[in-house]
């Protein structure tokens, strides 16, 4: 979050190890959001309520995607506007801006596949990337893993988070060892 050197040790200290410390975890509290997204998603299934999947898809992507592409749009173009310049703005904001996004980077960031830099447009809607892919499969991966014994269910998931932390040291974007993760 900070460098050590540029702070007292007590500020490293409270933002480290004290509760404080949870107002820099954005990335631990969006695991945290999506692992209570997966309960609630999983409620109807679990309950008996088979909603068809068309509708299920379709409220996924009036919930998510267009607020997203909303929210897309204004960030593509205050970086267009600003030309994917950081000059003037925080270190931190410097470290993760990358510049005015490509084609490649504006159709990948519309339409959720392949691997893509969020930062180049808005940073913050890495999230809503791996949110997206992972609920428009969550009722075929709710059906496989209901079937499966729970040492099968933790068997996968380590292998799952496995292959998301190699992939992840490969690339720099956001990818689909987000979405595995």
């Amino acid at each position: 979050f900070w460098p050590v050197e540029s702070v007292n040790s007590w500020v490293w200290f409270l933002f480290k190890r004290t509760p404080v410390s949870v107002v820099q975890a954005g990335h631990s509290a969006v695991i945290l959001f999506f692992v209570l997204s997966g309960f609630v998603l999983a409620l109807p299934f679990a309950a008996g309520r088979s909603v068809p999947y068309r509708v299920f898809f379709v409220k996924r992507v009036a919930r998510i995607w267009l607020p997203y592409i909303a929210i897309l749009f204004v960030g593509w173009l205050v970086n267009r506007t600003l030309g994917g310049s950081s000059a003037g703005l925080s270190e931190w904001f410097a470290a993760y801006t990358m510049g005015k996004p490509d084609l490649s980077d504006t159709l990948g960031s519309v339409n959720l596949i392949g691997n893509f830099n969020t930062a180049k447009i808005l940073l913050v809607v890495w999230s809503l990337v791996v949110e997206m892919r992972i609920s428009l499969i969550f009722p075929f991966l709710y059906l496989l893993v209901s079937k499966m014994s729970t040492k099968t269910v933790v068997i996968l998931s380590f292998c799952l988070l496995t292959a998301s932390w190699l992939l992840g040291k490969f690339e720099n974007t956001t990818s689909y060892s987000e979405t595995l993760m």
